[in-house]
């Protein structure tokens, strides 16, 4: 399943400040320094170094910040549109890519800093753990996804799924959840739906054990 990607920073001994101004002095068009964004973060009492990158015909304009994660460990938290309303995964995905590859790898290969990337893509074991993963496949292979969990058959797998996913100890992301649902077949209205089953489930099981 699609994700969005992040970008680590590990600064080691060199100091975030000196590898920033290294990349900003090597940056070239359609990436800038946005400065005066940096300057509102200091009213929140972060420290923040903010980078543009114009709109072209492929991508619209956005923006992205580094913000320390902890330590020497910096990160991209996000990407933030300037112009349109919001990013596909896509667009996200090439903006981080292309200030991951022609901003920060050239300064960081200089200066032996270590810039990591992620794939962008999570598998159904990342979601939900190995186990549920299986049973959740299992159920939505099997169900009528025009009744939901209604059928007594699919509601036992549905069950087995939900228990052992939240017996698992795995934090799992109901949005994740859901667009993992629909990745499997299920339409918008019953991933929902059973996204708020899951969560009465859950709640359920967390007071039981309370």
């Amino acid at each position: 399943m699609k994700t969005f990607k992040d970008v680590f920073i590990r600064v080691g001994d060199a100091g975030i400040v000196d590898y920033i101004e290294n990349v900003t002095n090597e940056l070239k068009k359609p990436w800038t320094r946005a400065y005066i964004n940096e300057e509102s973060s200091k009213y929140l009492g972060e420290v923040a170094f903010c980078f543009q990158r114009e709109g072209d015909s492929t991508l619209p304009t956005a923006g992205l910040s580094i913000f320390q994660k902890d330590g020497n460990s910096w990160y991209i938290p996000n990407v933030v549109p300037i112009e349109a309303g919001q990013l596909s995964y896509e667009e996200y995905n090439e903006i981080i890519t292309d200030f991951y590859e022609s901003c920060l790898m050239p300064v960081s290969a200089q200066h032996g800093i270590a810039v990591e990337i992620s794939t962008g893509e999570l598998k159904d074991e990342e979601i939900v753990g190995e186990t549920p993963a299986k049973l959740l496949k299992a159920f939505s292979n099997c169900a009528n996804k025009s009744t939901g969990s209604a059928h007594p058959s699919d509601r036992n797998r549905w069950l087995e799924f939900i228990v052992a996913a939240c017996t698992s100890k795995n934090d799992i992301d109901t949005g994740d959840l859901k667009r993992l649902l629909q990745q499997q077949g299920w339409s918008e209205e019953f991933s929902l739906d059973l996204v708020i089953e899951f969560e009465f489930g859950r709640d359920l099981i967390k007071h039981m054990e309370a």
